[in-house]
């Protein structure tokens, strides 16, 4: 079986998945991957993975702004007949990023994270570039892959996109997330000590992320809670509105830290989910929440939310609250501070949900997913 990727060169969610899933991918014999990637970047694209016999890397694909910004138009054109000039050296192509659907192409196969732009606040263009692909995406593809349960009914109530075009392969938080014994001693360069516990969020700066309202929980918890317990964010992006809400909090006068940091290696992050006092990632909406994964597998007790995917994901191993209400958030939060039995409940829980939940097995689906498309 002879599969085509995209495979996105940056460190997003999307990123992620296709690592995870084209890793996975290699150890079966009798698949042959083709990685596409843009002209020039064959040799970044092999640095991401491991070497292959199974591996065939293809920089076939030219920059959106080749021939500049007013011609981009003519340089997509030029990118959707190189995608079906290689559509017939492959079995099935598979977009792991939606918003590089060719139209005209037969054989393809995608992977819908969500579709949160078509209805709410995201990045400029999106939702024009999900709209203008929506029929080669939702319509000409011949499956399409979606990480929840939630995202497989949210396409097919807004787009009437039939349910059995869609199959869910759920995804997973790399082993790299494991308990360990924290580090104070690296800790120290974040302010951070045994005798202080803290809350912990990881995020980039979206509206979904809910950041702001997580602060103003923060902030609302009684004086003592909040003299005792700090909240430490990281989070990379538009950092305006989280420090108008950390100034607004810290003008109430009551005490309360927030320690904003930004770009942790991955030795710091997993010493922070197994230092935190708990995890908290209470989004409007998310496809999927792998960091609900990492936190559990790193024994941190986690509040999440009650909306979209997440409670489908966290099932009964996190305290959930409604995104929109500051007031439950800071319920959960006191509930957690004060209550080590709880603790210590939603840890050991955390523990098995998380082990439900792995790459290999999501391999394993896609690839049924991939032998039911080409029988379609």
């Amino acid at each position: 079986m002879k599969i085509g990727f995209t495979f996105p060169l940056d460190y997003s969610g999307i990123s992620t998945y296709a690592r995870h899933l084209i890793t996975e991918l290699a150890t079966y014999p009798d698949i042959e991957l083709h990685l596409y990637t843009l002209l020039r970047r064959k040799k970044q694209l092999s640095e991401a993975f491991e070497h292959s016999t199974r591996f065939y890397y293809r920089n076939a694909l030219p920059h959106d702004l080749m021939l500049g910004k007013h011609l981009e138009v003519v340089t997509k054109l030029i990118q959707d007949c190189i995608w079906l000039s290689e559509s017939f050296k492959v079995d099935l192509i598979h977009h792991t990023n939606p918003l590089s659907m060719p139209q005209w192409v037969r054989n393809t196969v995608v992977t819908v994270h969500d579709v949160f732009p078509l209805y709410m606040k995201a990045l400029p263009g999106i939702k024009e570039t999900i709209e203008r692909k929506q029929k080669a995406i939702f319509e000409e593809s011949r499956l399409i892959f979606v990480p929840s349960e939630f995202v497989k009914k949210d396409i097919s109530t807004r787009l009437s996109v039939p349910k059995e075009k869609m199959c869910v392969t759920y995804e997973a938080a790399s082993s790299n997330f494991k308990r360990i014994e924290p580090d104070w001693n690296l800790l120290k360069k974040y302010d951070l000590k045994p005798e202080t516990p803290f809350f912990f969020h990881i995020g980039r700066s979206d509206y979904r992320k809910n950041l702001e309202r997580m602060v103003d929980a923060y902030f609302a918890l009684p004086k003592n809670l909040k003299q005792q317990v700090s909240f430490v964010v990281a989070v990379n992006g538009d950092k305006t509105e989280l420090y108008r809400a950390i100034a607004q909090g810290s003008a109430r006068g009551e005490g309360g830290s927030v320690k904003v940091i930004t770009d942790i290696p991955f030795e710091d992050l997993l010493n922070l989910y197994n230092a935190a006092l708990g995890f908290m990632f209470v989004s409007i909406a998310e496809g999927f929440g792998i960091p609900l994964l990492e936190a559990m597998q790193c024994g941190c007790p986690v509040i999440t939310s009650t909306e979209t995917s997440l409670p489908e994901i966290a099932g009964d191993a996190a305290l959930l609250a409604n995104p929109y209400d500051t007031a439950a958030i800071a319920n959960a939060m006191r509930q957690l501070i004060e209550s080590p039995e709880l603790r210590e409940d939603l840890r050991k829980k955390g523990f098995e949900r998380a082990k439900q939940f792995s790459w290999k097995k999501m391999a394993e689906e896609t690839l049924n997913g991939y032998k039911r498309a080409m029988q379609s």
